[in-house]
């Protein structure tokens, strides 16, 4: 069961949890399973419902009814209204896999690292989520991994920018999701 699986320290799993309302729900990497538990008394968390997500799964945000999950070829939408019955909706195919997200109003800002690229969504129907915008740079997005977006910038911290060149934070204007740009590298 997916409660009793071992998970090496560096699997991520902080991410992957979002809990409201005395719902905790748990997108296990490794198993590719949705679980949802009661944790309305804490101490004796209830497993109400399982299901297997096909993908493997990191980032999970919930906006209203659904959660949005960064998957290994896009953004997955589950529709968790009735939480002893999660239902994938659809699955954004975005040709590679999504890490790091980020929902700020109607929009979803997605890091691939594995491209090297950066993607805004649009979210205003989780349900018919669809790209709108990306951006690719070995220099300034090589292995983007994790974003925060504050006003009309967005953060992205980049993992595998080792070599001399690459920069391990990019900034990017977001002020026009349609149409972002780089500003700046450190």
């Amino acid at each position: 069961s997916i409660e009793n699986i071992n998970v090496a320290p560096n699997a991520d799993l902080a991410r992957n949890i979002w809990v409201e309302e005395g719902i905790l729900y748990f997108a296990h990497l490794i198993t590719q399973r949705l679980a949802v538990f009661d944790v309305t008394r804490p101490s004796s968390p209830v497993k109400i419902a399982e299901i297997d997500l096909g993908h493997p799964c990191i980032n999970v945000i919930k906006k209203g009814k659904y959660l949005l999950l960064s998957s290994s070829i896009g953004v997955k939408v589950v529709d968790v209204s009735n939480p002893k019955s999660p239902t994938v909706v659809t699955n954004l195919d975005m040709g590679g896999y999504v890490h790091g997200m980020f929902l700020k109003g109607d929009y979803l800002f997605c890091c691939q690292h594995r491209l090297s690229k950066f993607a805004i969504v649009d979210v205003r129907d989780p349900a018919n989520p669809s790209l709108i915008s990306s951006l690719s740079s070995t220099t300034h997005l090589n292995g983007a991994h994790d974003v925060w977006v504050d006003d009309k910038y967005a953060y992205v911290a980049n993992y595998a920018a080792k070599e001399a060149g690459r920069y391990g934070l990019a900034v990017i204007d977001v002020s026009n999701p349609y149409n972002p740009s780089i500003v700046a590298g450190f």
